[in-house]
């Protein structure tokens, strides 16, 4: 019975892909999801640099023959820092929101080129006790279940060596 209560939602697949990755640097950064109790996940993250655009492309996949009602799509590039024990103590110290999509009705499946260009003054970092991430996160809003996927990267900031 409650099976045929839910079944009407239909949920799309939200896939966040990243501009030029096999030409970007990858680093290697710790994840707080604990996978056995004793040891952190690693994620490969690729590598931008503080001035760097963060581009790419997010693709949509609804279900043949079904259809996604929305209230808007965005797409949000975020920085943030994390106390690993305290989920609601985030801070966000960048954020930028750009709307894909006004309300409507999804009947097949989209694509949604994406640029930011704005400076991530601070490096990626992930110790035992704090994190902090920058990553692209992409909402359908919906009346009664929002879908929300997020793909994080890294940031590290190059300078010149000076001149003596």
């Amino acid at each position: 019975f409650f099976k045929n209560m839910f079944s009407f939602t239909t949920s799309p697949i939200i896939t966040i892909n990243f501009s030029e990755l096999e030409h970007r640097a990858k680093k290697q950064m710790r994840s707080y999801v604990v996978d056995d109790g004793k040891h952190m996940n690693t994620m490969e993250l690729p590598v931008y640099g503080g001035q760097e655009n963060v581009s790419g492309m997010v693709d949509i996949s609804v279900p043949p023959g079904k259809k996604i009602e929305h209230l808007g799509v965005k797409i949000e590039m975020i920085g943030q820092t994390e106390i690993c024990h305290e989920k609601n103590n985030n801070v966000k110290f960048t954020s930028l929101v750009r709307e894909l999509e006004s309300a409507g009705t999804m009947v097949q499946s989209k694509s949604y080129p994406f640029e930011f260009s704005t400076e991530k003054p601070y490096e990626s970092y992930s110790g035992l006790n704090v994190r902090l991430r920058y990553f692209v996160r992409v909402t359908i809003t919906r009346n009664y279940n929002s879908c929300v996927k997020d793909q994080d990267f890294a940031v590290e900031n190059y300078s010149s060596v000076p001149l003596i």
